[in-house]
């Protein structure tokens, strides 16, 4: 996992150009000699600068047994990578001063789904759907 997360900085820091701007042939290139290299099965890149998708493009297959092929589209499975992701944006919000860690999250929304035994992740006394502590 290490090395697919390393091996994804390596290809864009690799393979952008001097301008700051990705070149496709050095990221096709790049992606390939990476999925040989790590025997990537398949891969989805998505280059964004600037708030834009400059390049996205998908690698190699979904489905080896079928023989099915990767696909911008294709919804994959992203395990803990998103916890992380995930983080990170919270983070740049406590750094706006958007949001701030030790205020509990029900006083940000107003109504949680009511899942049974996760009321204590909500900060809420009275459970997930009941900021006020009442049911």
């Amino acid at each position: 996992m290490v090395t697919i997360i390393v091996a994804t900085f390596l290809l864009v820091s690799g393979a952008v150009a001097g301008d700051g701007s990705p070149s496709a042939d050095r990221l096709e290139g790049e992606v390939g000699r990476l999925m040989t290299e790590e025997d990537v099965k398949g891969l989805t890149l998505v280059v964004i600068d600037d708030g834009t998708a400059v390049h996205v493009a998908a690698y190699g297959q979904r489905n080896i047994e079928r023989d099915l092929p990767l696909e911008t589209d294709t919804v994959m499975y992203g395990a803990s990578l998103t916890k992380t992701e995930f983080a990170y944006m919270v983070l740049q919000l406590v750094d706006e001063g958007s949001f701030d860690l030790d205020r509990p999250l029900h006083t940000y929304l107003q109504q949680l789904p009511d899942y049974e035994g996760y009321g204590d992740l909500t900060g809420a006394i009275g459970g997930a759907s009941s900021p006020q502590g009442t049911r």
